[in-house]
């Protein structure tokens, strides 16, 4: 069912006031209940909720998604330290300043000759804010899901000079084979003693486990190569695979 969209323009002070009210007396106790922590998980869905919105390309979905990800934001801004309306203001202020910083083509007289001149300036920017906490690799969530932290650590590393910046597909792909080769080597060497009673030691099993890491690793760098976001092709695989064994459940009558 859609959600019921407003009757008329609301601006953001009357926005403000209805968060207020919710948290204030006589408002909704589960909003009133949540706490940073508590909200951590409901920004992540609301995140990959928008992110489903834009690869649908719906108009009407983004806008909803991001109305709950705003949400999402304002209930943060209130159970941060300092309170809302401080805390909101520090948000828009350190924002502004940070656009400002980190486009120096725009706002310093400097000149970007095209994307790749801006997105330099942008990381150059960027680089000076981050010496002091370590170097450019460091300012990766670590929370990232691991094929979209693989995908930016590539593209962090091509950024800075540790991977070769031209596309190198060959190259990767020979590296990706490599790896397949190492693994189908363990599978068979598996497979030759299933029955036995030589039983697999945690040598064995962090040495197929890291092998298994790398070819996830190298698929990552192979559809980095090739300008392909490996999130989102793993997902759109998932879509189509669950589109099949769904038809074949409905096919046959049987429920899970």
């Amino acid at each position: 069912m859609p959600k019921p969209q407003a009757m008329h323009p609301v601006d953001w002070s009357e926005l403000l006031s209805i968060i207020e009210r919710l948290l204030g007396p006589g408002g909704c106790p589960w909003d009133q209940a949540q706490t940073l922590a508590s909200l951590r998980p409901h920004l992540i869905e609301e995140a990959y909720e928008l992110d489903e919105a834009l690869a649908a390309g719906s108009n009407e979905a983004i806008v909803d998604e991001l109305g709950d990800v705003l949400m999402q934001v304002l209930l943060l801004s209130a159970k941060a330290e300092g309170g809302f309306a401080s805390t909101l203001q520090g948000v828009v202020d350190g924002l502004s300043a940070k656009l400002v910083r980190r486009h120096p083509h725009v706002f310093a007289g400097h000149c970007a000759q095209d994307v790749q001149d801006a997105e330099a300036q942008w990381h150059a920017a960027k680089a000076k804010e981050r010496k002091r906490v370590g170097g450019p690799l460091e300012s990766l969530p670590q929370g990232l899901p691991a094929l979209t932290y693989a995908f930016r650590l590539i593209e962090k590393a091509t950024a800075h000079g540790l991977l070769p910046a031209a596309c190198q597909p060959v190259r990767d792909a020979g590296a990706l084979g490599d790896v397949v080769e190492q693994l189908a080597s363990e599978l068979a060497t598996a497979a030759s003693v299933v029955g036995s009673s030589e039983i697999e030691t945690d040598a064995e099993a962090k040495r197929r486990s890291a092998l298994v890491g790398k070819l996830l690793f190298e698929v990552v760098r192979l559809a980095s190569a090739w300008n392909i976001n490996a999130e989102h092709a793993l997902r759109d695989s998932l879509k189509e695979q669950k589109a099949l064994w769904g038809g074949v459940l409905r096919t046959d009558g049987v429920t899970r």
